[in-house]
């Protein structure tokens, strides 16, 4: 997904909330007095978890310099032994789309954030969690695997991640603006020289990941992350002026589609926002399937942010015209239009804005009066969880 200037509210990042990590308690709508092995209100930590990981996706986005320190308040929580708080023992669900701790979602698009903004002051927060963890679970036998998660619960798999944003930020710091093809060229040669390969060893790797089925199932790997880092700097030359910067990489043999967050970095890149939302639209209205590949798409719709309401509104008066003329067998409670009708009501909360909130509001009251007991209770979670967030990692 490129940085592109979104008409979304901003709501000042909570940062006490992520502060309390550090104490015994459990703050703001889950149980002020509750102690950490107590059992919390399950749906108020999962809403509280996405709606602020929909704000450090946004301040990542805005690229807020500002909000520096919080971010990294955010991952140095992490560092202290948080094993019993609820934050650490329970899952958001559905996943993220892999599945692993509120704590570690969390932290997950902390990093992601930090890498957009591009400040070393991150740097060494970033660096201490790096060599925490393996470079490639994969890598590890099973008796280190048990030995890293040990160690550092909390980060050891996120070492990757945070492994390429250090490396990002460190080329983006040695060559600030990538506007000609030499320019882009070194950045890249700071980039995989940071991580410890050249580009030929990393475009082998990249072409390894392909071969692997149900990728998004499970959390970044290291040549994944890298790859999305670079379809993101690309799009950052491309528009600086460098115009063959996603066609180098190509040639060099980075197969963008080993990623479905490059992939989709780099077909919104040259686009317009409008260009964008058609382009995403047509690729959502095509699918019979929802896999964990489809979160990314539904949360680029999303990052649209109020441009695209109007056409999850129509996309829904469509669906909701199927399905009152679809064919049901007799043992069918659920088909594809429910599912479409599901996903559009959870990309409308993602968008973040209030136009969404009121077509939500008026798709629960028409669901309401026309006694959809499943549809309706699915808009009283929406409503309810409202702002939603499909991914932590991109």
């Amino acid at each position: 997904m490129t940085k592109h200037i979104r008409t979304v509210r901003t709501t000042k990042l909570k940062v006490a909330w992520m502060l309390a990590l550090a104490t015994s308690t459990i703050v703001a709508g889950v149980a002020q007095s509750r102690t950490l092995s107590e059992q919390p209100n399950l749906n108020t930590l999962d809403a509280q978890v996405r709606a602020d990981i929909h704000r450090i996706r946004q301040i990542g986005w805005r690229q807020d310099r500002s909000a520096i320190s919080e971010l990294v308040q955010i991952l140095e929580a992490g560092f202290k032994d948080q094993s019993d708080h609820p934050i650490s023992r329970y899952r958001p669900r559905p996943a993220l789309p892999w599945s692993a701790s509120y704590l570690t979602h969390l932290q997950t698009a902390t990093i992601v954030a930090l890498g957009r903004i591009g400040d070393p002051r991150a740097l060494p927060t970033l660096e201490k969690i790096a060599a925490l963890g393996p470079i490639d679970a994969k890598d590890l036998d099973e008796s280190r695997l048990i030995a890293a998660a040990k160690r550092s619960p909390t980060y050891w798999f996120l070492a990757p991640l945070a492994r390429v944003t250090v490396a990002r930020i460190k080329a983006e710091q040695a060559v600030s603006r990538a506007d000609t093809l030499e320019k882009w060229q070194a950045q890249v040669q700071h980039f995989v020289s940071a991580l410890g390969v050249s580009l030929p060893e990393l475009s082998q790797q990249v072409a390894e990941e392909k071969t692997h089925r149900y990728p998004h199932d499970s959390p970044p790997t290291l040549t994944r992350t890298a790859v999305r880092a670079l379809a993101e700097m690309a799009a950052e030359a491309y528009r600086e002026g460098c115009r063959e910067s996603f066609d180098w990489l190509s040639r060099a043999g980075i197969a963008w589609d080993a990623d479905i967050g490059a992939r989709l970095t780099v077909e919104l890149a040259k686009r317009t926002p409008e260009q964008r939302l058609s382009w995403l639209m047509e690729q959502m209205r095509s699918k019979t399937v929802l896999t964990a590949a489809e979160s990314y798409l539904s949360q680029a719709i999303a990052d649209l942010g109020e441009l695209a309401v109007p056409a999850l509104e129509k996309w829904l008066q469509e669906l909701w015209a199927a399905r009152a003329t679809e064919v049901r067998n007799s043992d069918e409670t659920y088909t594809r239009t429910d599912n479409m009708v599901e996903e559009a009501c959870w990309i409308l909360s993602a968008t973040g804005s209030d136009a969404a909130l009121a077509v939500l509001r008026a798709q629960y009251e028409q669901c309401r009066s026309a006694d959809e007991e499943g549809l309706e209770a699915l808009l009283k979670r929406v409503l309810r969880e409202t702002p939603w967030v499909f991914v932590s990692d991109w």
